[in-house]
C-alpha cells in the first residue's frame, strides 16, 4: 500500500484530512473497510492525526457555514484524541517504571 499524503500543521500538529466516500465503507452500513483502517493506523504510527470526513456526516450539514463548523469540530476532536492517547501512554510508562 502506497501512502502519499500532504498535510498541514494545525497548532503544531501533523494532520491528514481524508474525505471518505461511500467506497471507504461497507456496502450495508457505515463501518470503515479494512484498507481505510490500515491506512489510518500507518499514518498514526508516523505521527499524523487523521481527520476523517465521512460522506454521510458531510451530507447532513445544511450549508457552507455548517460545513466549516463541522470541520472545526472534527479537527478539534481528532487532535484532542491524539493528545489523550499520548498522555495515557506516558502515564502507563511512568507507572511501569514506578515513577507515578
Amino acid at each position: 500500500m502506497e501512502l502519499s499524503y500532504s498535510g498541514y500543521g494545525v497548532a503544531g500538529e501533523k494532520v491528514a484530512v481524508e474525505v471518505d466516500g461511500p467506497h471507504h465503507f461497507t456496502a450495508n452500513g457505515q463501518r470503515p473497510l479494512g484498507e481505510m483502517r490500515a491506512r489510518h493506523r500507518l499514518l498514526d504510527v508516523r505521527g499524523w492525526s487523521v481527520l476523517s470526513v465521512p460522506y454521510f456526516l458531510w451530507a447532513k450539514q445544511a450549508d457552507d457555514t455548517a460545513h466549516i463548523l463541522f470541520l472545526r469540530q472534527v479537527c478539534y476532536t481528532t487532535i484532542l484524541d491524539q493528545r489523550v492517547s499520548l498522555y495515557s501512554k506516558i502515564k502507563a510508562l511512568l507507572v511501569k517504571l514506578g515513577v507515578a
